[in-house]
């Protein structure tokens, strides 16, 4: 058990070390980028897509080197494209897919403890997401990479299935962007524009 506990601690101390490094590295880039909306193939609970975005938003609007680009109306492939065409563009989109979603209730039987007596059953219900960040590169016609993030869950007791779906937002942008920002310290190529 010890030797168990320390495998994890050194873990999250390179863990830790890493994450800081990259954080360092990224501080030092001007990188300019824009968030198109998570695309719902499910077509179950149609603000999840707009829920894990915006969360990716505010998650790379606090990191020091990347400036997330404000439009005037939302962003998308086709105008991005325009822009690139002017040289007004960006470095990157970064949007998304969600590929499946699952809820389930799960029932909890009533148990008898070795001790004696019961413990009383209950009911546990499970929301849980799968999909794929993706990071686009000029000429945005194909993904330069893709984050994926699978059996993302949320559980609680009581039954509020879209809620716990929109909770998963927080943990699919926390389950990609260590990889994500790894990715945009380590992309050598630089493109130049001229910012609007």
């Amino acid at each position: 058990m010890k030797k168990l506990f320390f495998i994890l601690l050194v873990s999250m101390l390179i863990n830790g070390c890493s994450n800081n490094q990259i954080e360092k590295k990224l501080a030092k880039k001007d990188i300019h980028l824009v968030v198109i909306d998570i695309e719902n193939r499910v077509g179950r609970n149609s603000t999840i897509g707009y829920a894990i975005s915006e969360n990716l938003k505010n998650r790379l609007e606090n990191q020091k080197g990347v400036t997330l680009e404000k439009r005037p109306k939302r962003a998308t492939f086709k105008d991005e494209k325009k822009l690139l065409k002017k040289r007004k563009g960006v470095e990157y989109i970064i949007t998304g897919v969600i590929t499946n979603i699952s809820t389930k209730k799960v029932e909890y039987p009533e148990r008898t403890r070795s001790e004696g007596g019961s413990s009383a059953g209950w009911i546990e219900y499970r929301a849980c997401i799968w999909g794929a960040i993706k990071i686009f590169k000029p000429p945005f016609t194909q993904s330069a990479k893709n984050f994926t993030f699978n059996h993302v869950c949320i559980k609680q007791n009581y039954q509020n299935y879209k809620e716990m779906l929109i909770m998963t937002a927080p943990q699919v942008v926390d389950e990609v962007f260590y990889e994500l920002t790894k990715f945009l310290v380590n992309d050598g190529k630089k493109y130049s524009f001229t910012r609007i």
